[in-house]
Order: structure tokens, then C-alpha cells, then sequence
């Protein structure tokens, strides 16, 4: 897929841009920003998204 869309966090703010016009503004929201929105506002807000970043091994060392 081509997209103009871009996404960044301006301090704890998520900010979507999605193209100008209402079609792709609509497509750009249900179909990229919607499935993801969760994970990037845990993100902006300092969590791991959802992701456990746990590096470990286990066992006894």
C-alpha cells in the first residue's frame, strides 16, 4: 500500500496526518490508525504497549 499517511507522539500526544482529502482521510482512520490506536496511546503514555520487553532467560544464573 502507498500512503502519505505519517504518525508521530508530540510529548504524550499521539498525532496521526493522513492525507487531504475526506476518502483517504476515512480510509486512512478505519484502516491504519483505528487497528493501532491502543498501542500507540499506551506507548505515548510511557507503557510498553502491550509489549513485555523482559529479556531474560530464566533459570538459575
Amino acid at each position: 500500500m502507498i500512503t502519505r499517511a505519517t504518525a508521530g507522539v508530540a510529548g504524550t500526544t499521539p498525532v496521526f496526518c493522513l492525507p487531504g482529502s475526506r476518502q483517504a482521510a476515512e480510509f486512512g482512520t478505519e484502516e491504519l490508525v483505528l487497528p493501532i490506536v491502543g498501542h500507540v496511546v499506551a506507548l505515548a503514555s510511557g507503557g510498553d504497549g502491550g509489549h513485555s520487553h523482559d529479556h531474560s532467560h530464566g533459570g538459575d544464573h
